[in-house]
């Protein structure tokens, strides 16, 4: 099974490698014209707690009866916080 997925990961990257460097036009063209496809979309987060108390953020609703906060995302807004100015 090993020798399988080696070869396979192996041909992938063979693969993409030939496209890249035989290809690279038609590959920025490809990617241009569905880069609206690839950027972050705005959506919603579920937040939620399990019985052991660690903390999960899903795409998807938390199993039925698991209280949970819905966070919203925004890809126009950096979700970091600014960093802390160093102490002197």
């Amino acid at each position: 099974m090993k020798r399988i997925v080696l070869t396979i990961g192996s041909l992938a990257i063979l693969l993409a490698g030939y496209a890249y460097f035989f290809h690279r036009d038609n590959l920025q063209e490809l990617v241009g014209r569905h880069a609206p496809l690839l950027r972050p979309q705005p959506g919603a987060l579920y937040k939620w707690q399990d019985k052991t108390g660690e903390w999960h953020y899903t795409d998807s609703p938390p199993p039925t009866g698991v209280r949970h906060e819905m966070v919203e995302l925004r890809s126009d807004v950096n979700v970091m916080p600014a960093p802390k100015e160093p102490q002197r």
